[in-house]
């Protein structure tokens, strides 16, 4: 900037001192001597004089009256050469103002891209702080994940423990109600069927979910001791099914005891013949909800005076586990 201007200031100081123009002399002397030359005389012809030549000191003018006189000099900024400097000057201001408003926006940008290096380096490291704090708070997050995964896992088998507890303490526990006869044919010469029907209840404290079950007619004839004739019918099953607590479903099926009906038999139905019987038998499995299988059996026999199925209190075929 202080060289800039030194620069300029020689160069104006150098231009205002004005330029050094030589004086042209040649064309002002002739015009003076052709100013003074003395027009010539016409000679009579009568009289011819012939004069000596004139002195050449005598013939060339004095010289102060062959300098030019300037009536209507030029003003000095108007001349030519003048000019040029006053638009030299003008370009080299120009040139000059220029160059230094390129070197201010070129400090400026420079400046800002300073700036911008130092707020990328900042933005970095606080970045690179930030990414180590989130590192730092997903690694706590991760264990304290782990712990609660743990704390999660003991309230798991705490829970299993307690259900577990609860069921054995509340098992469920099924039994048998109602069990009578419906359509009980006894046709001599044709099998005797009849329906069975009872309801399953659950009497414990927890669920029971039914696996399989199966019941069935067993005929007896013990007219001759020495010849006790037995016939087990077909068997009705009992499809999976869950029972609630306190819930009770009903079940019937046409059971055929596989024995030919004949007057004894008729005489049983109606309560007269005591040498014949007729019994309900069946097993029906299920769980609880720990996957521990129970069972109920069945054994009841059958009264003709009511047409019912009685429990045999007394034998082992009559349970619930």
């Amino acid at each position: 900037m202080l060289k800039l201007f030194a620069t300029l200031s020689v160069v104006v100081a150098f231009l205002l001192a004005g330029p050094c123009v030589a004086q042209s002399q040649g064309s002002g002397s002739h015009a003076t001597a052709s100013k003074v030359r003395p027009k010539p005389e016409t000679v009579p012809p009568t009289h011819v004089v012939i004069d000596p030549p004139l002195s050449i000191s005598a013939a060339q003018p004095s010289s102060s009256s062959q300098q030019p006189t300037n009536e209507n000099p030029l003003p000095w900024f108007e001349r030519p050469e003048w000019v040029s400097v006053i638009v030299t000057i003008v370009y080299t201001w120009f040139a000059g103002t220029t160059w230094l408003a390129i070197k201010r926006q070129a400090d400026t940008m420079d400046a800002q891209a300073r700036k911008a290096i130092e707020d990328a380096a900042s933005n970095a490291a606080m970045t690179q702080e930030t990414l180590a704090a989130i590192k730092r708070q997903a690694d706590s997050l991760d264990k304290q994940a782990g712990h609660m995964a743990g704390q999660l896992e003991e309230m798991r088998k705490a829970r299993e423990i307690e259900n577990k507890t609860l069921i054995l303490q509340y098992r469920p526990r099924l039994i048998i109600r109602n069990t009578v006869t419906k359509d009980y044919s006894v046709t001599i010469g044709q099998n005797i069927k009849c329906t069975v029907a009872f309801q399953l209840v659950n009497m414990g404290g927890s669920p029971a979910h039914v696996i399989h079950g199966e019941v069935y007619l067993l005929a007896v004839d013990a007219s001759d001791l020495k010849d006790i004739r037995i016939s087990e019918g077909n068997h009705g099953e009992m499809q999976e099914r869950s029972l609630q607590p306190g819930e009770r479903q009903n079940f019937e099926d046409l059971l055929d005891s596989s024995i030919v009906a004949d007057e004894e038999w008729a005489a049983f139905h109606q309560g007269q013949n005591s040498s014949h019987s007729l019994y309900l038998l069946g097993t029906i499995w299920y769980k609880d909800d720990l996957g521990i299988p129970r069972q109920v059996g069945v054994h009841r026999k059958y009264d003709p005076s009511n047409l019912r199925f009685i429990p045999q209190n007394d034998s082992e075929e009559e349970y619930s586990d």
